[in-house]
């Protein structure tokens, strides 16, 4: 599904390939738990620890209230919406690596929190 850019965000879920996460299982997560129309799921991009997922503006804050800290694979999620670096490309690859050191520390952070 494509979504207009103007009307959609992108999310971060912490959850990736290593877990056994293909789209199928974001699109079934963001379905029944969140709510969401397939309709309103656009892009996911899954990477070894976690993905990035497109959805509708309007949506983004009831995911991220319904998803963010469940209970997903054995483990406590994190959903929030994505940082991109000011002014630039998402799709930049260079940029989208600064976006995923980024996201490693930022889950690194979290699950050290978790373990105190």
């Amino acid at each position: 599904v494509i979504l207009a850019e103007e009307e959609s965000t992108s999310l971060f879920i912490g959850v990736g390939r290593k877990r056994g996460i293909f789209p199928k299982d974001i699109i079934t997560l963001l379905i029944q738990g969140a709510g969401i129309s397939r309709e309103h799921i656009g892009d996911i991009r899954i990477l070894d620890n976690y993905c990035f997922v497109q959805v509708m503006q309007d949506e983004a804050e009831t995911i991220i209230e319904k998803l963010n800290n469940s209970y997903y694979r054995g483990r406590n999620l994190t959903v929030s919406h994505s940082r991109k670096p000011e002014d630039e490309s998402f799709e930049d690859s260079e940029n989208f690596e600064n976006i995923e050191n980024y996201a490693e520390e930022e889950t690194a952070q979290i699950q050290m929190k978790s373990e105190v």
